[in-house]
C-alpha cells in the first residue's frame, strides 16, 4: 500500500512501540499511521520547517528535530505538543536518547544539547566542533560519540560535558558512525572511507577503502560483518577483523541511501535510482527489486509484523510485502490444512469431545499466526473477510474477535 498525505519529502519514519508508524517530513508536519488500513491517524503540526529526524522516548513520548532550530516532543495519543525546546542557532538534524532518560540533540551549530525530557530545559551543552554535527550515538559503556564535517569525531563524557578525546582521520565530513558489538567504532564520511577506532585509545585501527565516493550509512550484520552503501551506487560487506571487503553488491543506478537487515538475514537497500533492493548477503545477489516511487528512496525499516516501509523524497511511504514465493506458498498451504483440521475437529461432536484443551489451543494460536502472515502476503481486505467468515462458520469466536483488529 501507498501511504499519501505529505506534501514534500518524507525524510524519517519510524514504528512506535505500539505498533503505528511515525514519519516527519518537508511539510514541516509529522504524521501518524495505521500500519494496516494505511490511514493516517493524526497530523502533529507545530514546526516552522522540515522535519528531518524523530525518536521515541522511553516512557511513550515522541520527539521531533526540525530545520527551524527546534526540538519538540509530542503526545502519541493526543497529538499535542508537550514542549518545544529551543537553544539551538541553526537546525536540529540528530537525536538520540541516553540510557538515563536524557535527551541529546546534534545541530548544524556545531554543538551538542543535553535536555532534560521532563522540564525541557537544556541541562548542558557539548561545544568543540567547529563546523556542523551530522550524527551522534551513545557507546555501551555511557559516553557520547558524534561526528561532524569538520572531519573529526568526539568521544564526551555526558556527565561533565567535557570533550574525551577527538578522532582525527577523515578528510572530509564524517556522516555516519555504529559501535561493533565487540566494542570498536566505525565512522564513514564524504571521504568515501570508513575507519575503524579504539575507543579506549582513540587510534584508528584501520581503513577500509573501496567506495568512491561518500559512504552514507553502516549497519553491522548479525554475523558480525560490516555493511556500508555508498554514493558510488554500491554496497559492501567488509570482514572488521581483517578489513577487507568480502562482497560488493552491485545493482543500483544511482547513489544508495539508507540499509538495513531484515529479521530473515537479508539485506535491503533505499537507492536515488527510485528503487529497493533485497540482497542475499551469503551469496551477495539480488532477489528482489521493488519498483513504485518516482523520487529517491530516503528510508526503509522492517515492521515487527515481518513488512517493509520506505520513504521518499516522492511525498510518500510505501509498505512492501517481501515474503519470497516460497514462503507465501507455504503459508497458503499451511493455513488451509489448519483451517481443515479445525473444520473436522469443530464438526465431529465425539472428536470434539475429547479433544485436548493444549492441542486446541496450539491449533488457535498456528491459525492465527498464519491469518497474520496471509495478510502480510496480500494486504486483500477481501481475503481477511473471507478467512473471518469461515473462522465464524467453525465457531471460533476468539480467533474471529482478532481478525476483526485487522479489518
Amino acid at each position: 500500500m501507498t501511504l499519501e498525505g505529505h506534501s514534500n519529502a518524507v525524510y524519517c519514519v519510524i514504528q512506535l512501540v505500539d505498533g503505528r508508524l511515525v514519519s516527519s517530513s518537508g511539510d514541516d508536519s509529522i504524521k501518524i499511521w495505521d500500519t494496516i488500513s494505511g490511514s493516517c491517524l493524526m497530523t502533529l503540526e507545530g514546526h516552522t520547517s522540515s522535519v528531518i529526524c524523530v525518536t521515541q522516548l522511553t516512557d511513550g513520548r515522541l520527539v521531533s528535530g526540525s530545520y527551524d532550530r527546534t526540538l519538540r516532543i509530542w503526545d502519541t495519543i493526543s497529538g499535542s505538543c508537550l514542549m518545544t525546546l529551543q537553544g539551538h542557532t541553526k537546525s536540529v538534524v540528530s537525536l538520540i536518547q541516553l540510557t538515563d532518560g536524557r535527551l541529546v540533540s546534534g545541530s548544524y551549530d556545531s554543538t551538542l544539547r543535553i535536555w532534560d525530557t521532563i522540564s525541557g530545559n537544556c541541562l548542558m551543552t557539548l561545544r568543540g566542533h567547529t563546523r556542523k554535527v551530522n550524527c551522534v550515538i551513545q557507546l555501551t559503556d555511557g559516553r557520547l560519540v558524534s561526528g561532524s564535517a569538520d572531519e573529526t569525531l568526539k568521544i564526551w563524557d555526558t556527565i561533565s560535558g567535557s570533550c574525551l578525546m577527538t578522532l582525527e582521520g577523515h578528510t572530509d565530513s564524517v556522516y555516519c558512525m555504529i559501535q561493533l558489538t565487540d566494542g570498536r567504532l566505525v565512522s564513514s564520511g564524504d571521504d568515501s572511507t570508513l575507519r575503524i577506532w579504539d575507543t579506549i585509545s582513540g587510534s584508528c585501527l584501520m581503513i577500509l577503502e573501496g567506495h568512491t565516493d561518500g559512504v552514507e550509512c553502516l549497519i553491522q550484520l548479525t554475523d558480525g560483518r560490516l555493511v556500508s552503501c555508498s554514493n558510488d551506487g554500491s554496497i559492501r560487506i567488509w570482514d572488521t577483523i581483517s578489513g577487507s571487503c568480502l562482497i560488493t553488491l552491485m545493482g543500483h543506478t544511482d547513489d544508495v541511501i539508507c540499509v538495513t537487515q531484515l529479521t530473515d538475514g537479508r539485506l535491503v537497500s533505499g537507492s536515488d535510482d527510485c528503487t529497493i533492493k533485497i540482497w542475499d548477503t551469503i551469496l551477495g545477489s539480488c532477489s528482489m527489486t521493488l519498483e513504485g516511487h518516482n523520487n529517491w528512496v530516503l528510508c526503509v525499516i522492517q515492521l515487527t509484523d515481518g513488512r517493509l516501509v520506505s520513504s521518499s523524497y516522492d511525498n510518500t511511504l510505501r509498505i512492501w510485502n517481501i515474503m519470497s514465493l516460497s514462503q507465501q506458498k507455504w503459508i497458503r498451504r499451511r493455513l488451509l490444512i489448519l483451517l481443515f483440521e479445525a473444520s473436522k475437529i469443530l464438526s465431529d461432536p465425539p472428536a470434539s469431545a475429547i479433544i485436548h484443551q493444549e492441542q486446541y489451543r496450539q491449533r488457535r494460536e498456528d491459525l492465527e499466526l498464519l491469518l497474520r502472515c496471509s495478510f502480510n502476503i496480500s494486504n486483500s481486505i477481501v481475503n481477511l473477510k473471507a478467512f473471518k467468515l469461515t473462522l465464524a462458520v467453525l465457531s471460533m469466536p476468539e480467533i474471529t474477535m482478532r481478525v476483526a483488529e485487522y479489518l
